[in-house]
């Protein structure tokens, strides 16, 4: 048998090094050895076949799966052909490996759980403690992605921010030139999905946190959330390259890569691997980028709202966005561009079906574009979701503008959805940075029941500040050098005190009455256009990638 083996027999080990066994290097083990070592040459392609065989990334223990709906598991690897069996439940569904990988869709479930997901194929994978619930994709800029560690409230009590109902992902940050069909997952995550105990929840966007635990609290369903957000970014870096060419056909990437100013970059490595994955709705806080050029705006959230949708296969999933918040924005000599930006979060919001918006007009700060009161923001974002449910938005939703009609030197403007009347609430906002809200000794205040927050103007259209009266349902608003006022703004400012409610507490959306076209300087191009052929943006035009 010996002196039919070859004196050497070379075989490609790892990465491709060779490996030589020799018949002399053994002595009369050479055989054996020699023998082993072709079995195991012939073997490797299979065992390596398993190894390559994976469930997608959103895929591991405590993972939350949409309640209601078809539940797809998919994932890579196997030879072609390769038969899958997975099981959940009770349920059971089959598949075969396909050349782009495989896939198997599990009927709809109730919620529930905890369950053992089985996937069977050129290997076996078992996911331990999955729940059945709701699942919400919370995407953004820095405002998202701020960490509820750096909440002052999770500071003092970091224990208490625990619910094993509630399960965490969180999408490492990444940008690609194309769409990519798995996700990558945050070095603070890299099992997969984790437990909503404090040390995860410390980690997870604190305004989704808030939204994911009020939500499961109130209506006793787990819920999972899916972090995907990055700072400095602008919309169009979390669409995807046909819809921002429908609507910007010029629009390019910069040459920097990682530059969050580019479009559909973060949309191709941080959204698109996630469109398989079934959801309840998404969760939207952004805005502060598009204040530096807010004309056009709604067209491009426009475009998001139903690009995503269209992306999930699903016109009517919810879409609930936090209009941005009160900052100086001193740089902006008109004093109004996060005005325009906010009208246009209102105009989407009122005219795209199941889309919602709630105001944060009062939890901003002067200097600060990232400011702390995660916590009510998550909190209005869980009512208005809570309210849908129930198929009473109005509930979570402030006074509306009725009509308008002119008096002797006055605007009388009456209110819907007051609830039983309109009142004045107490608004407290820091001035200076890095100090816990509201504790600013410098800090911007209206106490409640006085009414602030108004403008109004005569034909020439030149607005003046407003006194403003509460009678009932209606709003007396006038100022003494105005004879004839015949229009009026509200809360049209980059940092106001607006503080117009309802009987419920529900904060008034910023509104104007006016059709004047907005300022041509708000029109000119944006300054990221101009930084687009170099290598990095400055430290001066950036809104802070990570804020503390």
């Amino acid at each position: 048998m010996e002196s039919m083996l070859p004196k050497n027999l070379i075989y490609s080990g790892p990465n491709h090094a060779p490996i030589v066994f020799s018949k002399t290097s053994f002595g009369t083990w050479a055989p054996v050895v020699m023998m082993a070592a072709l079995f195991l040459a012939m073997a490797l392609p299979c065992l390596a076949s398993d190894r390559s065989f994976r469930a997608h990334g959103l895929f591991s223990d405590h993972m939350i799966l949409q309640r209601n709906t078809p539940i797809a598991v998919y994932g890579f690897g196997g030879q072609v052909g390769d038969p899958i069996e997975v099981s959940l439940a009770g349920e059971v569904g089959k598949g075969v490996v396909e050349q782009d990988g495989w896939k198997v869709i599990l009927p709809p479930l109730k919620e529930g759980g905890p369950h053992e997901l089985v996937i069977r194929g050129p290997s076996i994978l078992t996911f331990r403690d999955v729940l059945i619930g709701d699942v919400w994709l919370a995407t953004g800029q820095s405002n998202m992605h701020m960490r509820l560690r750096f909440m002052p409230e999770y500071k003092d009590a970091p224990n208490s921010f625990n619910n094993p109902s509630v399960r965490l992902f969180k999408v490492a940050v990444e940008t690609a030139t194309n769409p990519q069909a798995d996700v990558v997952r945050d070095k603070v995550f890299t099992s997969g999905w984790g437990l909503a105990d404090p040390t995860n929840s410390g980690e997870i966007s604190a305004v989704g946190w808030y939204f994911a635990d009020k939500t499961q609290r109130d209506t006793q369903v787990p819920v999972g959330l899916i972090h995907a957000a990055q700072g400095s970014t602008r919309t169009e870096a979390w669409m995807d390259e046909k819809t921002v060419h429908s609507i910007s056909p010029e629009e390019r990437t910069f040459t920097n890569l990682k530059d969050p100013k580019n479009p559909w970059v973060f949309y191709n490595a941080m959204i698109a691997p996630l469109t398989s994955f079934p959801i309840a709705g998404f969760l939207w806080y952004q805005g502060e980028s598009q204040g530096h050029c807010p004309y056009g705006y709604s067209e491009i959230l426009r475009g998001l709202i139903r690009s995503r949708r269209a992306a999930w296969g699903n016109p009517s999933l919810p879409f609930y966005l936090a209009q941005i918040h009160s900052y100086a924005f001193t740089t902006d000599s008109t004093g109004e561009a996060w005005a325009w930006v906010r009208e246009a979060q209102k105009e989407v919001s009122s005219t795209e079906p199941n889309v919602g918006i709630v105001p944060t007009h009062d939890l901003g700060e002067y200097e600060d574009i990232h400011p702390r009161r995660k916590k009510e923001i998550g909190l209005r974002l869980a009512a208005l979701s809570l309210a849908d449910r129930r198929g009473a938005r109005h509930e979570s939703e402030g006074p509306q503008l009725a009509s308008l009609k002119s008096a002797v030197g006055r605007l009388v403007l009456t209110f819907t959805n007051t609830m039983g009347g309109l009142q004045a609430l107490e608004v407290v906002m820091n001035k200076k940075k890095g100090l816990a809200p509201t504790q600013d000794p410098a800090a911007f205040r209206v106490a409640a029941g006085t009414l602030t927050g108004f403008t109004i103007a005569d034909a020439g259209g030149r607005y003046r500040e407003a006194h403003a009266e509460i009678r009932g349902d209606q709003v007396l608003v006038w100022n003494e050098e105005i004879k004839d006022p015949v229009s009026v703004r509200y809360g049209w400012s980059n940092f106001t005190l607006a503080n117009l409610a309802n009987a419920n507490g529900f904060l008034a959306v910023p509104f104007r009455t006016d059709t004047q076209p907005m300022p041509e300087i708000l029109k000119k191009t944006p300054y990221w256009t101009r930084l687009r052929d170099k290598s990095t943006t400055s430290a001066k035009d950036s809104n802070d990638l990570d804020p503390k």
